[in-house]
């Protein structure tokens, strides 16, 4: 699941951070746990690993953002919602030797029976933009990634190997690699140009996309997750567009228990995510989630599966007392209908 290889990218991030192996660079603050205004669906959390790299103590690395909004424009001329969930280390230690911004986005259609677009972003020490688009209409997926830079031979291909002078240094000229098979859709093209004439992003490969899936992104099954109607259906499947697979998933509720916010205690439906094959659940591991037993049904608790220990999301509890009544765009009616169907 993209979550749990989130979390191993977050990872890989505290180890180099306490390794102590990357120089610090100055990064865009993008204020992640700031409160978001009145009657927007945002939740802040941050993000922790308690492991063999902490001595088994909780350790914060990052703030993270999980947000959902009306996509104005449409896409193509279907109705879409945006989801959007980002990482920053900004607050935290990590950030003097890893600074590490990431952010998932993707389109989905309001009920997550469809993903359009899907955009995975990484600034900071580490640079990536990829993203893939699902095109319905010609039933193929779709995958581009940012354009590469070649970096040219640093001597003559024509010099001998054994040297007798000095050999002649070419000019350190960067070159930018070629298009892809196709050009890049409009919609992807939000970048400037590239020494004014090259597309940011470039296409990579296609597959097939079978049209009569019921298919929503990782972070739509959060969503999806959090929506879904236990008392109707405690278990049930998912398919999920990653790159270029499609993947089952099985949501299935575990029971209810309260969870600590503060000075308080939560009462919450506990669930967990996970493959449906045993064989890929227990190499890939699971997400745990605990929500709010009400009509907000909001995540309290993530707590993920991963090498050498566990990472878990906690809610901010000013997040929580902010939160009011959901405004997202999701169709949430629909989501609760019991149109899923309990499996194995």
């Amino acid at each position: 699941m993209h979550f749990i290889n989130f979390c191993k990218i977050c990872i890989f991030s505290f180890l180099l951070s306490v390794s102590g192996l990357v120089l610090a660079q100055d990064v865009e603050k993008w204020h992640v746990s700031r409160q978001a205004p009145e009657n927007t669906d945002k939740l802040i959390y941050q993000l922790e690993y308690q492991g063999f790299f902490t001595a088994f103590v909780w350790t914060t690395l990052a703030d993270v953002s999980f947000t959902s909004a009306r996509n104005k424009s449409g896409f193509i001329g279907a109705s879409s919602c945006l989801l959007d969930l980002r990482l920053s280390t900004e607050n935290y230690s990590t950030e003097d030797v890893y600074p590490f911004r990431y952010e998932w986005r993707s389109l989905v259609s309001p009920d997550l029976g469809k993903v359009y677009l899907v955009e995975e972003i990484s600034t900071g020490v580490k640079e990536e933009h990829k993203a893939v688009w699902l095109d319905w209409n010609d039933k193929k997926i779709n995958l581009y990634r940012k354009r590469n830079k070649i970096e040219p031979d640093v001597f003559d291909d024509e010099e001998d190997e054994f040297y007798i002078v000095e050999p002649e240094v070419k000019k350190n000229k960067i070159e930018w690699e070629k298009d892809g098979a196709k050009p890049v859709p409009e919609f992807l093209n939000r970048q400037p140009l590239l020494e004014g004439k090259y597309t940011y992003l470039v296409y990579d490969k296609s597959v097939k996309l079978a049209s009569d899936l019921l298919l929503t992104d990782p972070v739509g099954l959060m969503y999806a997750t959090r929506w879904h109607n236990y008392r109707a259906s405690p278990m049930y499947d998912y398919d999920v567009s990653y790159k270029d697979e499609i993947r089952k998933y099985r949501i299935k509720k575990l029971g209810r228990e309260r969870v600590a916010l503060g000075t308080g205690q939560i009462p919450a439906i506990k669930v967990r995510v996970m493959r449906t094959s045993q064989n890929e659940a227990d190499e890939e591991g699971s997400v745990t989630i605990w929500l709010s037993d009400d009509n907000r049904r909001i995540p309290l608790k993530y707590e993920i599966d991963v090498v050498l220990g566990k990472m878990r999301l906690n809610l901010s509890e000013a997040s929580f007392n902010r939160y009011k009544k959901p405004q997202t765009c999701l169709d949430v009616k629909a989501l609760k209908k019991e149109r899923y169907v309990e499996k194995g």
